[in-house]
């Protein structure tokens, strides 16, 4: 069983089990579920908008005795580092985003559409490399390169090993849309005098636009959050926000203003929490075209 159908066989058993409780008993557990799950998100929230005089007062109050937004205006100052760190995030985002897209588009669509010797085999070997255990051996390898490259601590650093990072499981998702298009579309297109290269810019790149917001938005999520590659080959002014996050926690003492930190980790859920809401239905629309389908 897949783990898709061990999911929806767990959905489904959940689904089963609440449709014989009361409603309203079914309602109050739905309820207690949300407000566990929304509760710590909105309370760091509220903290963003505190001041550190009523965060350190006691007793705690859920909402702050005094509103503020000194703590956001203190990140867009010059006395405070993390926004730079913050625009490291965009800058790799918005390189290593529209490159892994294209590539893996390119060759999802090789691998699903054209003709060549050996296809399926190195389709398969390739997909094959995902259940190996390469992270530690390729942390190493990648560190060596990074260092005598001497491009420890910039963002490059970080940008070109990011373009390989999944990049497997992408152009998997991108081949399988591109085998949801009929093929009488690149058959006709062909007969019109079409190229390859034609047919995949003007009818299966329009044709695919869910898989490529599905990839779009998985890679996104994958980069912005991501930590072991970032916290290795960077370690001052390349940092990213996860990073520097963690690094300004742990060194976190008494002068140091906890309620800056919350505001912090607010503007770095924004960018997901943005390109979730505008992009879900066309993440929704690729799982539905069959994108993780064997």
């Amino acid at each position: 069983m897949t783990s898709r159908n061990q999911a929806t066989s767990i959905t489904r058993g959940w689904g089963h089990l609440l449709s014989r409780w009361p409603i309203g008993l079914r309602h109050l557990f739905l309820w207690a579920v949300i407000v566990i799950i929304i509760l710590p998100f909105l309370w760091v929230v509220l903290m963003s908008f505190r001041t550190y005089q009523d965060f350190s007062q006691l007793p705690p109050t859920f909402f702050p005795r005094v509103w503020t937004i000194n703590n956001y205006l203190t990140l867009f100052s010059k006395n405070v580092p993390l926004m730079s760190f913050y625009l490291n995030s965009v800058v790799i985002a918005a390189i290593t985003v529209p490159a892994v897209v294209l590539m893996s588009s390119l060759a999802g669509y090789g691998f699903a559409r054209l003709r060549f010797p050996g296809r399926d085999t190195i389709f398969w070997i390739m997909i094959s490399t995902l259940f190996l255990p390469l992270g530690l051996p390729r942390l190493f390898t990648i560190f060596e390169l990074t260092w005598k490259m001497g491009l420890m601590d910039t963002i490059w650093a970080l940008i070109l090993p990011y373009l390989s990072m999944g990049l497997v499981v992408y152009i998997f998702i991108m081949r399988n849309i591109f085998l949801e298009i009929p093929q009488e579309l690149q058959d006709a297109a062909r007969v019109d005098g079409c190229s390859p290269l034609g047919v995949f810019r003007t009818i299966m790149l329009p044709l695919a636009a869910p898989g490529l917001v599905m990839v779009a938005v998985l890679y996104f999520l994958a980069v912005w959050g991501e930590f072991l590659l970032a916290a290795t080959l960077t370690y001052a002014k390349g940092m990213t926000l996860p990073v520097a996050l963690v690094v300004a926690t742990s060194e976190t003492q008494g002068d140091t203003v906890l309620t800056t930190l919350a505001t912090a980790y607010i503007l770095a859920m924004i960018p997901p929490l943005l390109i979730y809401l505008t992009l879900n239905r066309y993440f929704q629309a690729g799982l539905a075209r069959g994108a993780l389908k064997f």
